[in-house]
């Protein structure tokens, strides 16, 4: 029987894990061994039994084999393998035991409440760009304010241009020229004239 288990544990055992391998422990609810737990949570609460904060969760499918089911500190390695098993499910609890690092095949590293990756390589990779990416951050949002502020200026003139009328420059009224002297003479010589008839006119009626 296989089944998908998790195991939580900090990030340094996790790079010697990716590197050599599981290895048993020294104790716990059934001796030195291998623990899992069938929910992320459950394998988190059981790192250095609920006395520490883990950095890794190891999602891994484990090849339970004949499995015992006993109950906590009531099992070691020797009896279960006296009894033929392979492993053992600890009764009224989320927790899996085996004996053999070979029954597990590692399937992803994750950070705990993070996206799973498939090697410790591939997480440090996309934890370091997206580092990079947040530090270029600022200067991308610097530029788009300026964009941003010059954009609306530059949508602005064409309206301005139909909105506010073009200046015409206009026609400056010339002064009314005044006539010369001679326009002056031309006028007056024949009111003058007129002026002499009509008093020889009148000499010659009341003379």
């Amino acid at each position: 029987m296989a089944l998908k288990l998790y195991h939580a544990t900090s990030e340094y055992a996790a790079d010697r894990i990716e590197q050599e391998g599981f290895r048993c422990g020294t104790h716990g609810f059934a001796g030195g061994a291998i623990y899992f737990s069938q929910n992320p949570d459950g394998a988190c609460r059981k790192y250095r039994n609920g006395r520490g904060n883990p950095d890794i969760l190891i999602e891994c499918v484990v090849r339970l084999g004949r499995m015992l089911e006993a109950a906590k500190n009531t099992v070691d390695e020797y009896d279960v393998r006296c009894r033929g098993c392979d492993s053992v499910k600890i009764s009224s609890f989320d927790v899996y035991a085996v004996y053999d690092p070979h029954r597990v095949n590692i399937m992803t590293f994750r950070r705990i409440g993070g996206v799973p990756f498939q090697s410790m390589r591939a997480l440090r990779f996309e934890e370091q760009r997206q580092k990079d990416q947040e530090q270029r951050l600022p200067l991308h949002f610097q530029q788009q304010r300026v964009q941003q502020y010059h954009r609306p200026q530059l949508e602005a003139r064409p309206l301005l241009q139909r909105v506010v009328p073009q200046h015409v420059p206009q026609r400056v009224p010339q002064r009314e020229k005044r006539p010369s002297h001679e326009a002056w003479q031309s006028g007056l010589l024949p009111l003058a004239c007129l002026g002499g008839v009509i008093l020889v006119a009148m000499a010659a009626l009341f003379g």
